[in-house]
């Protein structure tokens, strides 16, 4: 806006006004993530930005009558204070021009602080000549789509409090997770002015483990121990899980939970309202919550971001301070991000038309009427089907906290994890086969299948977790956090598909395992602790726990086999399947046959399916992958048995020698070549027969130079997720990258067939329009790098 211009200013206080005029009464003006330069006109008017800002400000908080009012300024955070907080022009400006009734927001020394010290806070507050309001993005993740944070509260004394006018919580996009980021900052606001206990308190491990035992009343010695008040959240948010609830907003009376860290007030359901009731004046807690694509219930009375969506208007009266904030598109915590892929996308839409007080209040009778509670109680019927072992317990949720814990922080499942899959990669050459009865590390080698046999078992564990998830009749809270959890459990079965080929020790050697560690991952010195420090902003470390994992895979040019969400299937046919990759094993051989045919049936016609050419197809296409490189094949199974295969070797044109000197010969006895008459013509099958008799492989240097590898693979055509197979050409990538292989290529189809189409999705490009097999005019060849 012009700040100057009284046409800028009037309109502004006239959306403001209609505002009002629903019931609003907290206001806030965010000047945040714009640039701070002034134009002409205003520069003539104004001495600095500062005097623009207050100005307007000032103007605004008169005009309403001095409401509770926010200001969020330019510099909200020591990082982008110009030269330094205490020096900051602009924010001493801000301090001295704005009426002491507005309050100023303050991220912290970053935009997302890992810590946010009372020096700090003392400092600024002599700066804006008076408490800071913070406005904590801690458990902000709109700036990167694969992280959510269902960590506690953290890096905050509770010393903070009184130097504070309030702390607003910006959490996870998502709304339903969000119930763990403000119980444990209740539990904070209510405790003692203490220093938060660390996790390598003896007493915190003990309590921590005692906390089975409490009971809904349980009180708990005064002061915040994040550890403590973290469990007691994941106690209290575990019934949420089985309240059933529907996307379209239906959903029973909360239940009554008890109060975390201090005494036994009753706190919080997944609905916010019941936290700022209980939370003290001096702090004030507020959600802002950037509209994404799926539905918000219908009926909750939630202080979301109301200057920017629909505006939530309270069945009762609230006299308890809320906080309406502006989120501004740049890219960060403080922005709104509206295209996040979502479950629940499905057609309905995100904002509701604002519907008069009359019909507001006849809207909320309805929600409470007959027919809506029988809808509810069918639901929980449903739900109480599930025995107990289908249910997850406070262990399974809480291992899933501990997987998306917070930016500068992996909890300890996530750090086993990162931790484990890094030992046994790098120590994967013990296993090979050729040493081992000489070999002066053969202790090492039970060690490395103990390991590998827990982290398996991990593995599994979580993939049964996801599956009791997704049985939860909570459907908000299943479509807001499955997305997450469904990407770790591909990732980890990736991982776990890796590690059970490196333990067969097909072709590892000690001087190969040098070159699985030469990117810049969790693993590598320096990394680790520049994470923890909390001195970067997050979105420098991108991808969360399943970033970090995917990058600990020696395929650095293959990131693009990670970034399409495999959701696209599952709203077809939900719950998904489950999907197995594991190394090819010799007794797949039938199976992938079996597959090869059905994927290729149009080959041969019917008057070719005879004894003779049963196996025609899958020899011709596979047969040679099959028995001569084996070593770095994959199968793909679910509950029906294997429906994909990826066959490879690593050179290919290694391979054309030993297919002409051990393969084809045998071929040749078993598909005789057919002769043609002039009274009768060749069937198909016959017509492929004579490619075995005039077998040409492709010979091109250059190709077999930079893309050395070989590559195969299919699925049958149930097998509809891209992600499947994205995951299983990244495994096989893998293992070629642990033999050094650069590059990949494939015979594919013309552009109109379905294999084409797959491959293309899956990063494979034309070396040349021009270039095709000698075999057959219709075939391409098509790379790609690794």
């Amino acid at each position: 806006m012009t700040y100057s211009s009284v046409k800028d200013l009037t309109i502004l206080r006239r959306k403001l006004d209609q505002v009002s005029s629903f019931g609003c009464d907290s206001f806030a003006l965010l000047f945040d993530d714009i640039l701070p330069e002034m134009n002409k006109c205003d520069k003539e008017v104004f001495a600095s930005f500062a005097h623009a800002q207050s100005s307007v400000t000032n103007q605004i908080y008169e005009h309403l009558k001095q409401p509770s009012f926010m200001f969020c300024p330019t510099e909200y955070c020591a990082s982008r204070s110009i030269p330094t907080v205490s020096d900051s022009q602009y924010l001493n400006t801000i301090g001295e021009k704005l009426i002491q009734g507005i309050e100023i927001m303050w991220t912290g020394p970053k935009v997302v602080s890992k810590i946010i010290s009372v020096s700090s806070i003392k400092e600024l507050a002599k700066v804006l000549r008076r408490p800071p309001l913070i406005w904590d993005n801690i458990h902000a993740n709109d700036y990167d789509q694969k992280r959510i944070y269902l960590g506690p509260y953290d890096g905050r004394c509770p010393s903070l409090i009184p130097f504070l006018s309030g702390v607003l919580t910006n959490p996870n996009c998502e709304f339903e997770p969000n119930f763990i980021a403000l119980h444990t900052l209740a539990s904070w606001s209510k405790s003692e002015y203490q220093d938060i206990k660390r996790q390598n308190s003896v007493e915190t491990h003990v309590e921590r483990e005692n906390l089975s035992k409490f009971d809904d009343n349980s009180v708990v010695i005064p002061g915040y121990d994040l550890m403590v008040a973290h469990k007691l959240a994941i106690k209290a948010w575990l019934p949420t899980f089985y309240t059933p609830t529907q996307p379209d907003g239906g959903r029973p009376p909360p239940p009554k939970l008890a109060l975390a860290p201090t005494d036994d007030t009753p706190i919080v359901d997944a609905i916010i309202t019941p936290i700022l009731n209980n939370i003290p004046t001096s702090v004030m807690t507020c959600m802002a919550v950037t509209p994404i694509t799926q539905t918000a219930p219908v009926g909750l009375a939630v202080p979301v971001n109301q200057l920017v969506g629909t505006v939530t208007v309270p069945s009762e009266p609230d006299n308890s301070q809320e906080t309406d904030s502006v989120a501004s598109p740049a890219g960060e915590p403080m922005d709104v991000i509206t295209d996040k892929p979502s479950l629940a996308a499905t057609g309905e839409p995100a904002v509701k038309e604002l519907l008069p007080n009359s019909l507001i209040s006849t809207a909320i009778a309805a929600a409470s009427s007959e027919e809506v509670m029988q809808v509810d109680e069918e639901v929980t019927s449903s739900a109480d089907l599930l025995s107990e072992n289908e249910k997850l317990n406070i262990d399974d949720l809480a291992m899933i906290c501990d997987m998306f814990y917070l930016p500068f922080e992996h909890g300890s499942k996530a750090q086993y994890v990162l931790s484990e899959f890094q030992w046994l990669k790098i120590n994967s050459h013990v296993m090979d086969h050729t040493k081992l009865s000489t070999s002066p590390e053969l202790h090492l080698v039970e060690e490395w299948k103990q390991r590998a046999e827990e982290f398996d078992k991990f593995v599994k564990y979580f993939a049964a977790v996801c599956k009791k998830f997704q049985m939860i009749p909570n459907s908000c809270l299943m479509y807001d956090l499955n997305d997450y959890i469904w990407d770790l459990r591909g990732t980890l079965s990736l991982l776990n598909s890796y590690i059970k080929w490196l333990g067969l020790a097909r072709v590892m050697t000690e001087v190969d395992c040098e070159i699985l560690d030469c990117r810049i991952t969790w693993s590598t010195k320096g990394y680790n602790d520049a994470f923890l420090s909390g001195d970067n902003e997050p979105w420098v470390f991108r991808g969360g726990l399943t970033g970090e994992l995917q990058r600990l895979l020696p395929i650095s040019n293959s990131t693009d086999l990670f970034s399409i969400p495999q959701r696209s299937a599952e709203l077809e046919n939900f719950p998904p399947k489950v999907y197995t990759i594991r190394p090819f094993i010799p007794s797949d051989e039938t199976a992938v046959y079996n597959v090869c045919k059905a994927v290729n049936h149009s080959m041969v016609d019917l008057k070719d399916s005879t004894e003779q050419y049963d196996h025609l197809i899958p020899d011709l296409l596979i047969g040679g992958l099959v028995t001569l490189s084996s070593q770095f094949s994959f199968v793909v199974e679910n509950d029906d048995g294997v429906c994909g295969y990826i066959l490879a070797t690593p050179d290919a044109n290694d391979f054309h020698r030993k297919m002409s000197v051990s393969w084809l010969p045998e071929m040749q006895k078993k598909y005789p070549l057919p002769v043609e008459t002039d009274n009768t013509s060749l069937t198909k099958a016959q017509g492929l027969v004579s490619q075995f008799h005039n077998y040409q492989p492709e010979k091109s240097e250059l190709l077999l130079t930079q893309y050395p590898a070989l590559v195969k693979m299919e699925f049958l055509p149930s097998v509809k997720d891209l992600s499947i197979k994205q995951r299983t050409l990244a495994c096989m990538l893998s293992a070629l990258q642990s033999v050094q292989v650069v590059g990949v290529h494939c015979l594919s189809g013309s552009p109109e067939s379905r294999s084409y189409e797959m491959y293309n999705q899956l990063g494979f490009v034309r070396t040349n329009p021009n270039v095709l097999t000698p075999e057959n005019d219709d075939t391409l060849i098509l790379v790609r790098i690794i």
